[in-house]
């Protein structure tokens, strides 16, 4: 009888344990099957959301607003850096802008820093190219030690080779304030550069050459990418 008895006893602590592990157990299993399907939904409807942003982008391109387009492009890759067919059309459309907006100038090498009458935006590039040659005659008089360097540092600006044309954005004051023109930071064009602009303003130009010379000739430089004719200049 008692070999009995703890034989129930037993299996009740059995079947205890058994149900106690199910009350553990389960929730576990049902939380964790939960959180799939949702993860299922979450990328679901991220997929939709960039679907719905592709079509977005390319009914802007459709409507002639390339800028629209290229921002809802950014936003796929920001959420999708791997789609490729977005990196395409984006890099696509950037590249468009430097064939579609165009300006030509030409530079007198005579003059100082001169206005080109042309609008350069903060953060949007720019091409520039040059051609031509000019005449550059060095008039003053030089003895055995030749030009003083301080001289010369104060005259050219520095790190820009000597006859190089060179770039100034000045960035221009609000209508009816008292502020004046702000210039930026003088900028190699050369024949040929690529400029990403810090601040937005009206380009200047000039060669780098030393006072006391004396230039003769005309330059000529293309202007491809986010460039525009200004309306008017200080």
């Amino acid at each position: 009888m008692l070999h009995v008895t703890h034989f129930i006893m037993g299996a009740l602590m059995m079947v205890l344990a058994f149900s106690l592990c199910s009350i553990w157990v389960e929730p576990v299993f049902a939380q964790s099957s939960s959180v799939k399907q949702l993860d299922r939904e979450a990328e679901k409807a991220r997929m939709d959301y960039l679907k719905q942003l592709g079509k977005l982008a390319k009914q802007y391109e459709e409507a002639g607003d390339t800028e629209r387009s290229k921002n809802v492009l950014r936003q796929i890759l920001d959420l999708a850096p791997d789609v490729e067919e977005a990196k395409s059309m984006l890099k696509e459309l950037e590249e468009r802008v430097f064939e579609e907006q165009t300006e030509q100038i030409e530079v007198d090498v005579t003059q100082s820093w001169s206005p080109t009458g042309l609008m350069l935006e903060k953060d949007k590039p720019v091409r520039l190219k040059a051609e031509g040659t000019y005449k550059f005659i060095v008039n003053s008089s030089v003895g055995p030690d030749g030009f003083p360097t301080s001289d010369l540092d104060r005259n050219l600006v520095p790190g820009i080779n000597t006859g190089a044309l060179m770039g100034l954005i000045v960035e221009l004051p609000k209508p009816n304030s008292e502020q004046k023109p702000k210039p930026g930071t003088p900028f190699l064009i050369g024949a040929e550069s690529e400029l990403t602009p810090e601040i937005s303003g009206l380009l200047y130009v000039r060669v780098n050459v030393p006072t006391g010379s004396s230039s003769n000739g005309k330059l000529k430089v293309k202007l491809s990418g986010h460039v525009t004719r200004a309306t008017a200049s200080p």
